[in-house]
C-alpha cells in the first residue's frame, strides 16, 4: 500500500473511532497520519492537525488542541487558506467552550477572512458577537448566515444558539435570535 493510501486510510479509521467515541485510538491514527514516514498528503496532514485538535479538546486537552490548530493557523502543516479558516474556527470554538468570547470571535472573524463561505464560522459570528454583547451586529450576522447556506440552521445555527440559551444567554435574550433561525428555514 502506497503511503498516501495508508495515511488515507488511518484518517479514515480515525473517524470511525471518533464515531464510537474512541478519542485516544483516534488520536493515535491522526498522529500516524502526521508523522508518516514516507509523508502524506499535505492537505490530509493538516486535516489530521485540524481533527485531532478538535479531538484533544473533547478530551479537555486544551494545550495539545490549541498546539496542533497552531501547526495548521501558522502554516507549519503546508495548509491551504480554506484549512487554515478550519482551524481557526475550531480554535475559536474551542475558547467559546472555555469561556473566551473575545478570542472566539477574533479566530471566527479571522476564519471567515479566509473563507467566507465556512458554514460554521457563519453561524459562530452570530454567537460570538452575542458573547461580546454585540446583539445589533448578531442580528445581521445571523441573517447572513441564513441566506447562504440554509440547510445548517438547524444543525450548527439553532443547535448551538439554544444550546447558549440553556446555559449563559437568557432566554428572553435569545428568543430574537431562535426566532430568526426558524423563520429563515425553507
Amino acid at each position: 500500500m502506497a503511503a498516501g493510501d495508508e495515511s488515507a486510510a488511518r484518517y479514515s479509521r480515525a473517524g470511525l473511532w471518533i464515531k464510537k467515541a474512541e478519542l485516544d485510538e483516534a488520536i493515535a491514527d491522526y498522529t500516524r497520519v502526521i508523522d508518516a514516514p514516507n509523508g502524506a498528503p499535505v492537505d490530509l496532514v493538516a486535516r489530521a492537525f485540524c481533527n485531532r485538535g478538535y479531538t484533544w479538546g473533547q478530551k479537555g486537552h486544551v494545550p495539545e488542541a490549541l498546539a496542533d490548530f497552531a501547526r495548521v493557523i501558522e502554516g507549519r502543516a503546508g495548509a491551504s487558506k480554506e484549512r487554515i479558516a478550519d482551524a481557526l474556527a475550531a480554535r475559536g470554538w474551542l475558547y467559546y467552550a472555555h469561556e473566551d468570547a473575545r478570542r472566539f470571535l477574533d479566530d471566527t472573524e479571522a476564519a471567515l477572512r479566509l473563507a467566507p463561505r465556512l458554514e460554521s464560522a457563519m453561524y459562530n459570528l452570530g454567537l460570538a458577537l452575542l458573547a461580546v454583547g454585540r446583539d445589533a451586529d448578531a442580528v445581521l450576522a445571523y441573517r447572513h448566515a441564513a441566506e447562504k447556506p440554509p440547510q445548517a440552521i438547524e444543525t450548527t445555527g439553532l443547535r448551538d444558539l439554544t444550546q447558549a440559551a440553556n446555559a449563559w444567554l437568557q432566554q428572553e435574550r435569545a428568543a430574537p435570535f431562535i426566532k430568526l433561525l426558524k423563520s429563515s428555514k425553507k
